[in-house]
């Protein structure tokens, strides 16, 4: 199923925190060199496969709170 990296950040936290998650995700994809599955005429990306499980990955990374990293 393809996402695009704002619904990957909705999934992964609150909805007050998803536009910094979402910004993370851009710098991420462009970073990784990831490339999108599709892309429609408004030029929304679409990510699948791979590319959407370390989008997933990653987002859940940086979703969890800094504290409970610490503490493990």
């Amino acid at each position: 199923m393809e996402k695009t990296l704002k619904q990957i950040a909705d999934e992964n936290t609150s909805p007050e925190k998803s536009a910094g998650l979402k910004q993370k995700l851009y710098r991420f994809a462009a970073k990784e060199n990831l490339q999108p599955s599709r892309t429609d005429d408004k030029g929304t990306k679409y990510y699948d496969g791979d590319a959407l499980d370390r989008l997933t990955t990653y987002a859940a990374e940086q979703g969890e709170p800094a504290a409970a990293a610490d503490i493990a």
